[in-house]
């Protein structure tokens, strides 16, 4: 017979409505049992789980705390608070009750599995495979466990490990997009480009509105010139994420590289309008505006990219450009200086100035810049180095004059 002083009764209550999601009416039927049964260390474990269900981490440590209190040796309590104290980004405070589970059950395969996510969060991904090879070890059927292990064997560089894990995870669960898209990933970085594109296709496949294979597939399709391709995939994932500025720059770019350049610019200005402070896409909208040979437009693009980082060297090189293209010599040496002063090993910005000079008829600057530029590995005409020659001086023969300039 049911009773209310009966704490199995309640207990039963508790499970019944916890099946069915009534998580508030869990805790409540288990409060009646604790209330009947103080030392009933299960209603403490419950209740706390019910607790964690409606979010409430704070609450449910301090059940998982009084269940500890209760039976020390309890492995599962040291388990759920540590699952609550992951919640609370507390991942040190994770590790230490997921090493109290493991010491009380020693085989316990989820302990291990959630200590190399908290130590893999911690950056500890070294260790973290650690728990995650004992984990397999436990439960050859993980396939959470070889896809964790995956990531964090590419957080240490085995590239080829992560691959076989996430392959592994996948023959386990088929229809894991995710482990599709991060093998994706590794391939591409690989330079396996086909294969990349493959495995994004396929994650694509499983969740259609998965943002990311899309995106990256469109870097993928970009780097083999497959711009249609890398254009189609990047709409899509506008469609997806309308308001993100660096969706609309790819695509920007993309359509300048193939010559769309009315669509470039409506999709860079798109970037800017959307995040006002993208220094790259006012530098790409400033790159597309010299494309199609309007100097001064150019110029406001490059100076709001310098005024947004005032280390983009690009930018000032590019400036210089314009400037130079505009008959603005005297400005475009200050921004190619200015490149320079920022990366002293790129020989673009002294040629760049190289030639701003002799426009200026300044021959000695111009030579000394050419000839570092042509130390940096840029090739240099030779019709440029003539032009630096100064002109024969009466009574002298050429290639006297030559000489002296050797």
């Amino acid at each position: 017979m049911w009773t209310t002083n009966n704490a199995e009764n309640w207990f039963q209550s508790a499970g019944r409505k916890f099946g069915l999601g009534d998580f508030q009416g869990a805790v409540d039927d288990l409060t009646k049992v604790i209330e009947l049964d103080p030392m009933d260390d299960e209603a403490y474990f419950k209740r706390g789980d019910a607790i964690t269900r409606l979010e409430k981490y704070e609450e449910a440590i301090a059940e998982s705390t009084k269940d500890i209190s209760l039976a020390p040796d309890f492995a599962s309590a040291y388990l759920f608070r540590g699952r609550c104290k992951y919640k609370l980004n507390n991942f040190i405070g994770a590790v230490e009750d997921y090493t109290k589970a493991i010491l009380y059950k020693p085989d316990n395969e989820e302990a291990f599995y959630q200590r190399g996510l908290a130590k893999s969060i911690l950056e500890d991904d070294q260790a973290a495979i650690t728990d995650f090879n004992k984990a397999i070890e436990l439960n050859p059927d993980s396939a959470k466990a070889y896809q964790l292990r995956a990531t964090s064997k590419y957080e240490v560089k085995d590239l080829q490990g992560a691959i076989a894990d996430f392959s592994k995870a996948i023959e386990m669960k088929p229809d894991n997009a995710m482990a599709y898209y991060d093998r994706g990933t590794i391939k591409v970085e690989l330079r396996q480009l086909p294969e990349g594109i493959a495995d994004f296709t396929k994650a694509i496949e499983i969740e259609p509105d998965y943002l990311d294979p899309y995106v990256n597939r469109g870097h993928a399709y970009m780097e083999l010139d497959n711009f249609g391709g890398g254009i189609a995939d990047f709409t899509k994932a506008i469609e997806l994420k309308p308001d993100d500025a660096e969706l609309h720059r790819y695509r920007g770019i993309a359509n300048s590289l193939t010559g769309k350049y009315w669509q470039a610019l409506v999709d860079l200005t798109n970037a800017v309008e959307l995040k006002p402070d993208f220094a790259e896409a006012y530098y790409d909208r400033g790159v597309l505006k010299s494309k199609v040979k309007n100097p001064y437009g150019s110029i406001a693009d490059y100076t709001k990219a310098i005024d947004l980082n005032l280390n983009h060297g690009g930018a000032y090189n590019n400036r210089g450009h314009a400037k130079s293209a505009s008959g603005d010599f005297a400005g475009a040496i200050a921004d190619f200086s200015r490149a320079i002063v920022l990366d002293p090993a790129l020989p673009d910005p002294y040629n760049n100035r190289g030639l701003a000079y002799l426009m200026l008829g300044q021959k000695g600057e111009a030579l000394a810049d050419f000839k570092k530029a042509k130390e940096l590995g840029f090739h240099v005409a030779q019709e440029v180095f003539d032009a630096c020659e100064p002109e024969p001086v009466a009574g002298k023969i050429s290639n006297q004059v030559e000489g002296e300039y050797l």
